[in-house]
């Protein structure tokens, strides 16, 4: 699907326990719910449309206690929690971000006679959030993305919040009817930036299309939106928002046609305001 030719950077997270890894202050990986009962995440996520262009950056990881933790409990505070990050070069994929020597690790001392880690910071925490900073130098390009918009909070969180919920009606109304010509319509200014930061080609963009029409066609029953259980979510350096449910979960799901295998299908929606009076857009 993407176009490897072109620079195209990836931070590889080859261990991670539970929790989130965000990149400028824009979430790119969220890990949790029963998945994280047993094993780790691996994997490479894609991060051009993140830095938008060359410079120094910013990479946070929130590691969390595994499902059906509210802490990083005494027992549980050992080697099974962890992050891992590995500098990866796969054909012409430029993963040349090196992460792994500047991040701070929660690794605990090895007891001997119990033949573990004990790891005392963690313990009781309800998330520990370690970060460092990294360099982007290849990009073709300057994306103005979110960069910027309005800072968004700097608007009176209550007003924000009713603001940003109008606009989460309008996509769940869309989705709730199906319509993917609408929902497309409506995120077109995200689907330009994607286009853009991973140098889609013209079969790659009616690719993307044509699964987005399939998975509406499905007709899948859309989880309901109760503000009550709904936070605002700002991000980007106040440049973004969103809303989530409680558990951190997206606002807006289908319901999975596979319960017993499958999640929900979540739709990460960030929202930007370009201009004071063009109002909330997805980006």
């Amino acid at each position: 699907m993407y176009n490897f030719k072109q620079p195209f950077y990836t931070i590889y997270v080859y261990e991670l326990s539970a929790g989130e890894i965000w990149v400028n202050d824009v979430p790119l990986l969220r890990w949790m719910g029963p998945q994280t009962k047993d094993g780790m995440y691996n994997g490479a996520i894609p991060i051009n449309n993140a830095v938008l262009q060359n410079g120094t950056h910013e990479l946070t990881c929130k590691l969390k206690p595994r499902y059906d933790y509210k802490t990083f409990n005494k027992s549980e505070s050992q080697d099974i929690y962890d992050i891992g990050f590995d500098c990866r070069e796969v054909s012409d994929l430029r993963t040349k971000i090196q992460i792994a020597p500047n991040i701070e690790n929660p690794y605990g001392k090895w007891n001997e006679q119990e033949q573990r880690f004990i790891n005392e910071t963690l313990k009781d925490l309800p998330e520990y959030i370690t970060k460092t900073k990294f360099e982007v130098t290849e990009l073709p390009f300057v994306l103005d993305g979110w960069q910027n918009s309005v800072d968004v909070s700097k608007i009176k969180e209550e007003e924000l919040f009713k603001e940003v919920l109008s606009s989460y009606y309008q996509i769940h109304a869309i989705m709730n009817s199906h319509n993917a010509a609408k929902f497309l319509e409506l995120s077109k200014e995200k689907m330009k930036l994607q286009e853009q930061a991973f140098y889609f080609s013209e079969d790659q963009k009616k690719g993307f299309l044509n699964e987005v029409t399939k998975l509406f066609d499905q007709k899948l029953e859309i989880m309901p939106l109760d503000p009550t259980k709904l936070r605002l979510d700002i991000m980007g350096y106040g440049k973004l928002v969103r809303l989530v449910r409680l558990d951190g979960s997206a606002a807006l799901q289908f319901k999975s046609p596979d319960p017993k295998n499958q999640g929900n299908i979540e739709f990460d929606t960030k929202l930007h305001m370009k201009t004071e009076n063009q109002g909330l857009s997805i980006i």
